[in-house]
């Protein structure tokens, strides 16, 4: 049965996987020169373009239990201009997850008029 193994979490992330999908792409395009040039996790700061930080430096200065090499995106670098890619997809994100709330209400209130008219009709 197909309801058996539904979760809510993975239907929730399936509405917006293509977003993520295409945000990842364009953060590896931005990366690919400096991956070619340097030489990836272990790249010293000075061959990084500036602003540009290496998030494994990142992760290891935080020092928390779980040590995340990557972010959501599977970026290796964090710079502005990947604070302006992942914010313009956050955006469409948020976009599409709340226009999902529009037809979800408008279906809970008409079974719940339903179920209201079948009650009065029963009294």
């Amino acid at each position: 049965m197909f309801f058996k193994d539904f979760k809510l979490k993975w239907w929730w992330f399936g509405l917006i996987e293509d977003l993520h999908i295409s945000c990842e792409k364009e953060i590896y395009e931005l990366e690919e020169p400096v991956r070619r040039n340097t030489n990836g996790l272990i790249s010293p700061i000075p061959d990084l373009p500036a602003g540009w930080i290496s998030l494994s430096d990142k992760s290891l200065l935080k020092r928390k239990n779980n040590i995340t090499i990557c972010d959501n995106y599977k970026g290796l670098f964090d710079s502005p201009q990947h604070n302006a890619i992942r914010s313009r997809y956050a955006g469409k994100i948020f976009q599409r997850r709340l226009g999902f709330f529009q037809p979800v209400i408008l279906t809970i209130s008409g079974l719940a008029g339903i179920v209201s008219i079948i009650l009065q009709f029963t009294k």
